[in-house]
């Protein structure tokens, strides 16, 4: 059991926390009995326990008591333990003394982890506030320039290396379905329909200097081939048949995504006016931020889509900063759905601090709109979901992969391989970590002159390499949901086994079953484990209200 004493401030993050690190845990009690004590502030009173963890960026009265030196620096730095790079966003303290160092400002000897010797109890000192950081995190979220860190997900590996690395076992619900590697959800964004519907507009006027000078330029540099600007060219050459509607419009692209997902379920989101770009949208450009079609328009694809086990939610126009439109905006998909509490991903993931609570209040069951426009990333540090600041019961599925992103000239421009390469990145990350590997591909972007279909059908097939859950947004956070309510009533360790009882509200659903991972501790405890071969643990699926026991 872990003991947590942390500051009044702190209290709902600390909750989040251990949400995300699903591991017997409570708030610190004289009467409590603990193995491990986490703190951001001093250490209680004649603490007995076997491992004490403090984490804080300010100078305490136990680090004099305890012979250390410190020094105070502001934030934005990133610290180094072994090879991971973890960034930091508050401020830190460095320190000095006779101690043992495990972390340190990077490119520097500063140490910002130190392990001390105080006899009976092994202490670490960590010098940044660890709940404090994670609250940045899951509400500002991480600048650009660091979106490719699982931020939050490193705090999480380096606290569980810091507890097997002092020779303790852990256990953890973790965020990975029992007999899968991780969980994935696509998602599609249906943003336009036909080219058609874009006669005289800047749309077709952009896809027509696209689809030749700079279909060109890309030939040129390597960034497509010689068939792909040839199937640019016909889209264009076709134009004069598309638009009366007497050829094929290769923008509806409904049957392809169907064909490459095969039996696998996507989540598509739907805006629900047309011609309406919402307000509030400070952009020179906002009035293309409407769309040229009704969700009444596209009624029977909604049907068919539905019918076939994808879901479809709302593309929100004004929900973002009013709980009122967006339950208008709800409701209007949910007429021809027919479900209820849909999910949302607001149009250009514009958002604001009151997002998450006018979302909530509107009746969202969740949202997926926490990722980046420009760069793919974990824009809260994250591969899993979690209760955003100011919701109450809506959950956030996090957006790590666009494909505009990726491609678009604007954006990372990447050619096809280093896309490509990237997107592995993410599959390295969901293997570490767990989570939800949550991909946005746009409904045109299969079409000229995008083209970006080689991709995401690499990208498939390399998740697919892997025994991976696919889940709509709805399933993949109603699994979430599930591990939320669930909890340890009681872990004994005898001898070589670990008898552990947990409980589940969600335990008879048809999604898949939850599991408990026992962590032995580390041969190395200076080694930087992160879930690496050296980090050893045992599964097992999760059967509630009846004693688990786990041998090692």
């Amino acid at each position: 059991m872990i003991g947590v004493v942390t500051k009044q401030n702190e209290v709902e993050i600390t909750r989040e926390f251990f949400q995300l690190f699903k591991t017997p845990w409570e708030f610190f009690t004289d009467a409590g009995s603990y193995d491990i004590v986490i703190t951001t502030g001093e250490p209680p009173v004649g603490i007995k326990t076997k491992l004490l963890i403090i984490y804080n960026s300010e100078d305490i009265a136990w680090d004099t008591a305890s012979g250390i030196t410190s020094h105070s620096i502001p934030g934005n730095v990133s610290l180094s333990f072994n090879t991971v790079t973890i960034p930091i966003y508050g401020r830190i303290q460095t320190f000095y003394g006779g101690c043992t160092s495990l972390v340190t400002v990077t490119g520097t000897n500063n140490s910002v982890g130190i392990e001390i010797n105080t006899g009976s109890i092994k202490c670490i000192r960590i010098g940044y506030d660890l709940f404090k950081e994670a609250d940045i995190l899951l509400t500002k979220g991480q600048p650009v320039e660091n979106a490719l860190i699982p931020t939050l997900e490193l705090h999480i590996a380096l606290l569980k290396t810091l507890i097997t690395g002092a020779g303790l076992l852990l256990v953890e619900i973790p965020p990975v379905p029992a007999g899968y590697a991780y969980s994935a959800c696509l998602t599609h964004d249906i943003d336009f329909i036909r080219i058609r519907d874009h006669i005289f507009t800047h749309a077709i006027l952009g896809f027509l200097l696209r689809a030749t000078f700079s279909t060109v330029k890309k030939v040129v540099t390597n960034k497509i081939s010689i068939s792909q600007a040839w199937r640019n060219v016909k889209a264009v050459l076709s134009l004069p048949f598309v638009l009366p509607g007497l050829a094929k419009d290769f923008w509806f692209q409904f049957e392809s995504y169907k064909e490459i997902e095969k039996n696998l379920c996507a989540t598509w989101f739907v805006s629900p006016y047309k011609n309406k770009r919402g307000e509030n949208i400070d952009s020179p450009v906002a009035a293309r931020r409407a769309t040229s079609y009704d969700v009444d328009d596209i009624k029977d694809i909604i049907e068919k889509l539905t019918a076939d086990g994808d879901e479809v939610g709302v593309h929100g126009i004004d929900a973002w900063h009013s709980s009122e439109k967006g339950r208008m905006e709800r409701k209007r998909i949910e007429e021809i759905t027919k479900a209820s509490h849909s999910g949302v991903r607001i149009h250009w993931l514009c958002q604001n601090e009151h997002t998450a609570r006018n979302l909530d209040k509107a009746g969202y069951s969740y949202d997926s709109s926490c990722g980046y426009n420009d760069t793919p990333g974990y824009r809260a540090g994250t591969t899993q979901v979690f209760i955003p600041k100011g919701s109450k019961n809506m959950l956030e599925l996090p957006m790590h992969i666009q494909d505009t992103a990726l491609f678009f000239p604007s954006y990372m421009n990447l050619p096809e391989p280093e896309a490509f390469a990237l997107c592995k990145q993410f599959i390295d990350n969901a293997l570490r970590f767990g989570g939800v590997l949550t991909i946005l591909w746009h409904q045109r972007s299969l079409a000229p002159e995008r083209l970006w279909g080689n991709t995401y059908i690499k990208f498939l097939e390399e998740i697919k390499i892997k025994n991976v859950w696919f889940g709509t947004a709805r399933q993949v956070t109603k699994w979430f949901e599930k591990r939320r309510t669930a909890a340890f009533k009681s872990v004994r360790i005898n001898d070589n086994t670990v008898s552990v009882t947990t409980s589940c509200n969600n335990d008879r659903d048809a999604l898949p079953p939850l599991q408990v991972r026992l962590y032995l501790p580390a041969k190395n405890s200076k080694k930087d484990t992160f879930h690496s071969p050296d980090m050893n643990y045992i599964d097992t699926p999760l059967i509630p209200n009846q004693e688990m026991h786990i041998t090692f």
